[in-house]
């Protein structure tokens, strides 16, 4: 298994070094692929627009949802762990809601669990969702225990609505993310008492969660709009021409 894992790193590096352009996902990517001999100038830190009219802050703040969880229910992207900081804030006292959005191999458990817990009062699974706008808009802390990710699509169009991001320091993350200032992010993916801890001092904090939530806003706005991320694009036509 790793001499094959090592021979598909060997070849996919060999192809990029033979493209004419590379784009990524983010910092952590590119400087992978720069010590590993693709040269700076062909690769393109492009990840995507995000609709900012579409993904906005709400017109009346009713964030009724403390706690959301968007993903792929399996243990890459932690629901699991979402579900024991849950447990672990409702021991502490906390009042809270939390909503599971989302489908995959560990849903029935993740039921099972919340039975088990005795969590059915602060937690509802709500499955997958086309349209999760008006989870964002309507709450206040978005959690991503996720083992590895590149730069996380729901992560930006959360921050977009102007809920607070808790997530783990893994992937391109801390390209948007940035701790204390507009999102909590956790350096071990496990580390169940720190994102309940985040998790805490937000939901106790209106005004430092609102000043987070404002951050991250504008963050969107600055660097992944469609106008901006279109920029990166035209740099890449013009650097094939």
């Amino acid at each position: 298994h790793m001499r094959g894992t090592w021979f598909w790193k060997r070849l996919n590096l060999w192809m990029l070094r033979t493209c004419d352009a590379v784009t990524t996902k983010g910092s952590r990517v590119t400087s992978y692929l720069i010590d590993h001999g693709i040269p700076k100038e062909k690769i393109f830190n492009l990840n995507g627009s995000i609709d900012t009219d579409r993904f906005c802050l709400p017109e009346i703040e009713e964030r009724n949802i403390d706690i959301l969880f968007v993903g792929t229910f399996r243990t890459l992207k932690g629901p699991d762990r979402v579900l024991s900081v849950v447990e672990q804030l409702v021991r502490q006292g906390h009042q809270i809601r939390a909503v599971f959005l989302g489908d995959g191999e560990l849903y029935s458990s993740i039921d099972t669990m919340i039975q088990d817990k005795n969590l059915q009062k602060y937690t509802t699974l709500l499955g997958y969702q086309d349209d999760p706008v008006r989870y964002f808009q309507g709450s206040k802390i978005l959690m991503m225990p996720s083992v590895s990710e590149g730069l996380p699509t729901a992560m930006l169009e959360a921050m977009a609505c102007g809920c607070v991001p808790v997530v783990s320091n893994v992937g391109n993350i801390t390209d948007a993310a940035i701790h204390m200032e507009n999102a909590c992010v956790i350096e071990s993916w496990s580390d169940i008492d720190a994102f309940s801890g985040a998790a805490s001092i937000l939901l106790t904090n209106p005004d430092l969660r609102r000043t987070l939530s404002l951050n991250g806003r504008e963050m969107v706005e600055k660097n992944y709009t469609p106008e901006v991320q279109s920029k990166v694009v035209e740099k890449i036509f013009s650097y094939l021409t």
